[in-house]
């Protein structure tokens, strides 16, 4: 994603929308974007149509779109399985529809009409249930006796200026425990920085299920990712060595990926939460982590609900806090060392790169506080 992209999508989908925009610093961002510090290239699509929807008429935007959209329909035609799952074209067909509602009635018919498939998946994904009590209790006693990974699951509520909660199964499928015997559990956070729903880049963290993949190689840029080795979370189109969902075969035998690691009753609803990740998946989402860090929230940001979490760019957010000294918080480390434990692995550095496990993220329902673990259960 471009620094044009990330700077200007809020103003349309984020959290600067209705506010009034500087066009000469748009197109001054537009053009250093493209030039790359001295390697030019061409525009990408969602650059195209940002830049078009900000600056031109409603009408000339609209023929703008007609335009790019047949384009588009033209690449997707002419060319085989392979040509396109090497390309963007799959990722610019589910980027249009992030426009549909500039569009009017007649294009978006033709749009569905071409990519009815692609669009149905898109607004099963956009209009999924929250899991709930009952669907966490599905989750919590299906289990795959092929895969003897720990699990993770991260439960949000929908609005997620509200932090999550996350617990922990072991690989022999019991819950990780803390020296008293209470379920062990962390605070979290997956919200956006930009306001940005999860279908686009730097958006909140999407639902679904994940693999976790070993560690970075380093604890770097501790300012923004904060002391500890920050854990890789991979869409599971892309484990062993995938290129992700790239075509529409792709999406059609997506349940696949999806089906040893559910319960029936969930692969079979349209409007269930793991759909999100699929969608994601087909958008070019990556680099999704979980990580700590060291920011501080701004003095308004200190009265929010989210306070003193620190709101990533898509990543899932584990609290690191020092209070001069006297209050210290190392969440991420916690989660580490925990996760070693339930591979049972020795705890010590050079093990977090062997750490797997299955990560499942959900949101409960729709109240206003933060997840307890009284509520999951």
């Amino acid at each position: 994603m471009s620094d044009f992209t990330k700077k200007y999508l809020p103003y349309v989908f984020g959290h600067q929308v209705g506010q009034s925009i500087d066009v000469p610093q748009l197109e001054k961002c537009y053009q250093h974007s493209i030039e790359n510090q001295g390697s030019p290239r061409q525009p990408e699509l969602e650059e195209r149509i940002l830049k078009s929807l900000l600056t031109e008429k409603p009408d000339h935007f609209l023929k703008f779109m007609a335009k790019e959209f047949h384009a588009l329909v033209e690449e997707f035609q002419s060319q085989n399985h392979q040509e396109i799952s090497q390309s963007k074209i799959y990722e610019n067909i589910f980027k249009m529809f992030h426009y549909f509602q500039f569009l009017n009635e007649d294009l978006k018919k033709t749009i569905q009409k071409h990519f009815s498939t692609e669009y149905n998946f898109y607004r099963h994904a956009l209009s999924f249930d929250p899991i709930g009590k009952s669907g966490l209790k599905q989750l919590w006693n299906f289990q795959n006796s092929n895969d003897h990974r720990p699990k993770i699951f991260v439960i949000f509520r929908k609005d997620r200026r509200y932090p999550g909660r996350l617990v922990m199964k072991d690989s022999s499928g019991n819950w990780v425990k803390n020296p008293s015997g209470q379920i062990w559990s962390i605070p979290v956070l997956g919200l956006s920085s930009l306001g940005l729903s999860f279908y686009h880049s730097y958006g909140q963290t999407p639902c679904g299920i994940y693999k976790i993949q070993g560690v970075m190689p380093q604890a770097d840029q501790t300012l923004e990712y904060g002391n500890y080795r920050r854990l890789k979370i991979e869409f599971l189109s892309r484990e062993n060595e995938g290129i992700g969902l790239k075509t529409r075969d792709d999406l059609e035998k997506s349940y696949l990926w999806y089906h040893p690691h559910l319960p029936e009753a969930m692969m079979k609803s349209n409007r269930s939460w793991w759909h999100q990740a699929n969608l994601a998946d087909a958008l070019g989402r990556k680099y999704l982590r979980i990580h700590g860090t060291n920011r501080k929230n701004s003095l308004r940001d200190r009265f929010r609900p989210f306070h003193p979490f620190y709101p990533t760019t898509g990543c899932i957010a584990t609290l690191e806090y020092n209070a001069f000294g006297i209050k210290q918080i190392h969440h991420q480390r916690l989660l580490l060392d925990q996760l070693m434990m339930a591979q049972n692995l020795p705890v010590a550095y050079e093990n977090e790169t062997q750490i797997q496990a299955m990560l499942y993220v959900c949101e409960l329902d729709d109240r206003k506080f933060s997840v307890r673990l009284k509520d999951l259960f």
